[in-house]
Order: structure tokens, then C-alpha cells, then sequence
């Protein structure tokens, strides 16, 4: 439970101390810097591009989880193929993401959910 957390400013009281606070900090930074890594692999255009992206995000990862980065490199030709099929970077987001079929439901229930008569 975090009751009792202050800002770094009030900490008297809180539940981090100095050290607490600066391992929160890095982790956000490490947070910041794999979401940009995965951000550059969304935009990447060509197989080339694609695969350098891929390559500076699993190396990120190898530093830090080796499962993690395992795991990537063994789904590297599934995540490529876009980047292979020289897809435009603007489709590649939509194609890359998990929510495809989620957004066809969704806008179907837009649609459809004003509906009175059939």
C-alpha cells in the first residue's frame, strides 16, 4: 500500500527514501527509452530500416532481460514481415498493433448502436 507517499519535495513521512526515488526514476527512463525503441520499429519503412530497428530494440532489451530478448528474436521474421512488404510507415502502425479487430467491433458498434428500425 502506498498511503503516506509524498513528492521528493515533502518526503518527511513518505514511504521512499533517496535511493527509492532515484530507482523509480531510472526505471522511468528505461520505460521512456524501450517505448521510443518500439515507437522507431512502428515507423520504420522498408526491410532495412526495419531491421535496424529491430536490432537497437532487442539489443535494448538483451541488457536488461535476456528472456525478453530471446523471445524477440525468435518472433523476428512475424514482426518484419510488414517492414519486408515495404508497407507504408502509416499502415504499419495499424498493422503492428493488436487492436485491429478490436476497431472494427468498436466502429461497428458506433454504427449500428443509433439504429431504431431495421
Amino acid at each position: 500500500m502506498l498511503t503516506g507517499l509524498r513528492s521528493p519535495q515533502t518526503r518527511e513521512g513518505g514511504l521512499f527514501d533517496e535511493a527509492d526515488l532515484q530507482a523509480l526514476q531510472e526505471g522511468d527512463c528505461l520505460l521512456l527509452e524501450s517505448q521510443r525503441l518500439f515507437s522507431c520499429l512502428r515507423k520504420a519503412e522498408g526491410g532495412e530500416a526495419g531491421e535496424e530497428a529491430f536490432e537497437d530494440l532487442r539489443e535494448f532489451l538483451a541488457e536488461r532481460n535476456a528472456a525478453a530478448a530471446l523471445a524477440m528474436s525468435d518472433r523476428k521474421e512475424e514482426i518484419l514481415v510488414v517492414h519486408r512488404l515495404n508497407v507504408p510507415a502509416t499502415l504499419n502502425v495499424t498493422l503492428l498493433s493488436t487492436n485491429a479487430i478490436e476497431n472494427v467491433i468498436r466502429n461497428w458498434r458506433e454504427q449500428t448502436g443509433n439504429v431504431k428500425r431495421w
